[in-house]
């Protein structure tokens, strides 16, 4: 008896250590697996041709060795040292804990429940499967959605809800079918005729399509565009063109297989029609200034994600743990969207794409291939192959077919299209027009302007009589000769001119003609105003021929000190030897300087007095023939600002503005030329299309071809 008692003890113990060793695996021992190993070892995958994901299949791996538990593969890899060969690759380490409780469990024979069972296989997930009608529960309920609650609600020992009344009823259908309050509170109960009217009443407004574009917005991201400042960086301009495409295609009952097709290829069903092309917002929506990769991952991303309700992220660096999805299921969709690109279009006309412009995808570069990327990094594709565009295989892959698209000229060259040409044609008569009236403006100011500048002289050099001109001028040195046509100067000096004897008035124009004739090095001719009487203080405009650094400037002196701003000097080739003339404007504390009909400097007076003018020459030969001072209009405005051409010189604007007419003509010329050009590309496209004879498609052909190149000469 002591001995059957001893061998019932022993059983009895063993029996609870084996329970205990099988309730040790199903708390510790399985859940460490599931999220260490499963990935890589599972259903979904089995490296090595090892399965962890069952007690069973880890028995007969030969990873473990239960005569020399330290010797199992299973512990050995776990704690090896080298981080290349340790196990798991894909995680974190074990920590000292899961590690032990390994240990422990190997130790004690590696026991495992009768009933464990290893994961099923991801394609066996609910969401992989076939939908199919199910059979509506026969019970009490009148409505099939309310017989299939009924079973749940019998099971849970639930009741179903009262009847809302029907100004509740009516009030839910309002705020679910267009997010808007009924007008009226209607408590009269509807018959299933009525109800049914009074949806498809709802179902017909604007405001369905707007209730229930919203949640499609969200689902598919809509965005518009945002970077810094002007830069774009994400997404795209003019992005509620798409918007407006999912709510019309709401309103308008679209069915949503047609409204997926259309967001990622309506530039190759539909090509030439806009309101197909606005649906590609979709992928305008994943545009990103600074990465291409990036472009790309977000496209993928969400495509997946809106339309096969599938998250493949984690698939670009390695096969999916959980979905069944490789990395190169992840490519294959990659190259699907490799050669397109993002661009806008011309919309009604509008050239101006700040204003509006069509977002749209189009096929850039249809030779682009697609590398699998090692590890996900960019910058380490696998160039030994070329990944095809597809499909994941879940989703039978293999049925994906790429056929070439032959599409319009049009489509990838829009600037052709009749609609932009005629937009660029009445550009160029709008702009003619303006030109046109800018012209008769300016030749009409020109007139205005020789009038208010030609005043009477209130000083003048007259060669012609000595007594006069000694009434009026100062000379200052003894080598200057006077002729009847000129005052000249034909020894080198540095201290001669002609000073007036008379004060300037405050705002005047002053012009000298005169000719450099020779020097030594800085050859320099002017005029000097506002000239106090001790010459120590003036503003001097002068043209200096010297080898290097020909230049017009301005250059002020105070107190016997002078100085040469940047600003008053304009670096321009001055001839000796040739007529030159000088025109200075003064209003004020502004000058502008014309020399030979040209304005060159435009600049602000640090001060003004009360002077005269003196005519100089400095280590130079010159003559000068003609200076004539007069009183400034008070109604002439000087040029605040250089600009070129310069459009407000005497009458120099009508000369610019009748320049720029003819090229504005030019360029409607061209406009004209390619619209006909275009137009009968398109003539010959019909016919081909109606199966007109060869000898009209040659004739219509060549038409087309004469057209281009008189378009091509033109321009």
């Amino acid at each position: 008896m002591i001995r059957a008692a001893t061998w019932l003890v022993l059983f009895l113990l063993l029996l609870v250590r084996v329970e205990a060793s099988e309730e040790f695996y199903r708390s510790h021992i399985k859940p460490l697996l599931a999220e260490k190993c499963f990935a890589c070892h599972g259903a979904l995958q089995q490296k090595a041709g090892l399965r962890l994901d069952a007690g069973q299949s880890i028995h007969s791996s030969g990873v473990l060795n239960l005569e020399h538990p330290d010797e199992s593969a299973l512990l050995m890899r776990i704690l090896e040292a080298d981080p290349e060969k340790r196990m798991p690759q894909e995680s974190a380490p074990l920590s000292d804990e899961e590690k032990e409780h390994l240990r422990q469990w190997v130790d004690a024979g590696a026991k495992y429940p009768a009933d464990d069972e290893p994961e099923s296989a991801p394609e066996e997930h609910w969401a992989f499967q076939t939908v199919v009608k199910p059979t509506v529960p026969s019970n009490e309920a009148s409505h099939p959605i309310d017989a299939f609650l009924a079973v749940h609600q019998e099971r849970k020992g639930l009741l179903p809800g009262l009847q809302a009344d029907p100004g509740i009823l009516n009030r839910r259908l309002h705020l679910g079918l267009t997010g808007l309050l009924p007008e009226d509170i209607e408590n009269r109960s509807l018959n299933d005729r009525e109800w049914a009217q009074r949806v498809d009443e709802l179902l017909s407004t604007p405001a369905y399509g707007e209730r229930w574009g919203r949640h499609w917005m969200d689902v598919w991201r809509y965005s518009d565009w945002y970077g810094l400042n002007k830069q774009l960086r994400f997404s795209s301009k003019h992005l509620w063109h798409w918007r407006d495409w999912i709510v019309e295609s709401l309103n308008a009952d679209k069915g949503y297989d047609r409204m997926i097709q259309e967001m990622l290829a309506g530039d190759e069903l539909t090509p030439e029609d806009p309101d197909v092309l606005r649906a590609t917002g979709f992928l305008a929506r994943n545009y990103y200034l600074f990465n291409r990769t990036t472009w790309l991952d977000g496209t993928i991303e969400h495509t997946s994600k809106a339309f096969m309700g599938l998250t493949m992220n984690c698939a670009k660096c390695h096969d999916h743990k959980y979905d069944p999805l490789s990395q190169e299921d992840y490519y294959r969709m990659r190259a699907v969207f490799e050669p397109h690109q993002i661009r806008l279009d011309s919309v009604g006309g509008e050239l101006d794409f700040e204003k509006d412009g069509l977002p749209r995808a189009f096929d850039d570069q249809p030779e682009a291939v697609t590398h699998l990327f090692i590890k996900g990094d960019e910058k380490r594709p696998d160039k030994s192959r070329v990944i095809k565009a597809g499909v994941p295989s879940l989703l039978h892959g293999e049925g994906f077919k790429v056929r070439p698209v032959q599409l319009p000229p049009v489509a990838y060259a829009p600037g052709i299209s009749e609609e932009v040409l005629k937009a660029h044609l009445g550009k160029a008569v709008a702009e003619v027009k303006k030109a046109e009236v800018a012209l008769h403006a300016a030749g009409k100011n020109a007139s205005v302007r020789e009038e208010q500048l030609t005043q009477p002289s209130v000083l003048a050099l007259n060669l012609e009589s000595s007594e006069e001109l000694d009434r009026d001028w100062k000379r200052m040195g003894d080598k200057w000769r006077v002729e009847t046509t000129a005052l000249v100067l034909d020894e080198v000096a540095t201290d001669h001119w002609f000073r007036s004897r008379k004060s300037l008035p405050e705002d005047f124009r002053a012009v000298m003609r005169f000719k450099t004739t020779g020097g030594n090095k800085w050859k320099s001719v002017g005029m000097r105003f506002d000239v106090s009487e001790d010459g120590k203080n003036s503003h001097t405009v002068y043209a200096s021929a010297v080898n290097a650094g020909q230049k017009v400037q301005v250059s002020h002196t105070k107190d016997g000190m002078n100085a040469y701003p940047a600003e008053g000097r304009r670096t321009m080739a001055i001839s000796v030897n040739e007529d030159h003339t000088f025109d200075i404007r003064v209003k004020g504390h502004r000058i502008n300087v014309v020399f030979d009909g040209e304005l060159v400097v435009s600049m602000r007076l640090p001060r003004r007095m009360n002077g005269g003018l003196e005519l100089f020459v400095f280590d130079a030969t010159a003559e000068i023939y003609e200076v004539n001072v007069s009183k400034l209009d008070s109604g002439f405005a000087l040029v605040d600002e250089l600009k070129a051409p310069v459009l407000d010189v005497l009458s120099a604007s009508a000369d610019v503005e009748a320049q720029r007419l003819a090229v504005l003509r030019k360029a409607m010329e061209v406009a004209e030329a390619n619209l006909k050009t275009v137009q009968a590309k398109v003539d010959h496209g019909r016919a081909m299309r109606k199966g007109a004879s060869e000898d009209e498609l040659n004739k219509l052909k060549a038409e087309a071809l004469r057209l281009e190149n008189a378009s091509a000469q033109l321009e």
